[in-house]
């Protein structure tokens, strides 16, 4: 269990929050805290991807240095239970009035309750309940419409097990809307009398 005051709760700078969150998935996955926000370890991640003025355009080049990397990501955390629970870390990407777009880290889950590090304007202690999940939802294309992304140390043999799952339900999906899509063309072309 890792201490929840040794997370990052805010952002430095306009556009670090994705910086914010790999620091945090450092934190979970190491149990060793990488740098401190206003250390110069800090400010040369900041420079490193970018994101002193807006997003992290480099984000990669920080996972590349911390030693972690994505091995999962989808748009419903039921895609990542193991046994009932979540696997964990998991980078949520949200909308809201008071953030804008951002990003967040989920560390713990009781129940039907999620902890989420860097998003205290709307759960000061971390804790909201996971049905709420979808109100804050960041559908947009900055992460391929991935809301949700699991984090794990690079060269883990563990993870190669779920990016090998991931890549093999991820086919089968894109596969399914093809034939959907290819039904629904020919439908059409019947309809206005085309033969196919």
């Amino acid at each position: 269990m890792r201490s929840w005051r040794k997370y990052i709760h805010r952002n430095s700078t306009q556009g670090d929050c994705q910086l914010v969150t790999a620091l945090n998935a450092y934190y979970y996955l190491t149990g060793d805290v990488y740098c401190t926000k206003d250390s110069k370890e800090y400010n040369q991640l900041v420079d490193l991807t970018r994101c002193r003025y807006g997003s992290a355009i480099h984000i990669e080049k920080a996972y590349k240095r911390l030693g972690i990397e994505i091995v999962w990501s989808g748009i419903s955390l039921l895609d990542i239970m193991i046994d009932g629970e979540i696997a964990l870390p998991i980078e949520w990407n949200t909308w809201s009035w008071e953030y804008g777009f951002h990003s967040t880290l989920i560390v713990d889950q009781k129940g039907y309750n999620i902890r989420v590090t860097n998003f205290s304007k709307i759960a000061p202690d971390g804790w909201m309940p996971d049905r709420s999940a979808h109100l804050y939802g960041n559908f947009s294309i900055e992460a391929d419409h991935k809301l949700f992304r699991l984090f794990g140390i690079k060269g883990d043999p563990w993870n190669e097990a779920i990016k090998r799952a991931w890549k093999k339900e991820e086919k089968r999906w894109f596969t399914m809307m093809r034939d959907q899509y290819n039904k629904k063309i020919k439908e059409k072309m019947k309809q206005r009398g085309v033969v196919c």
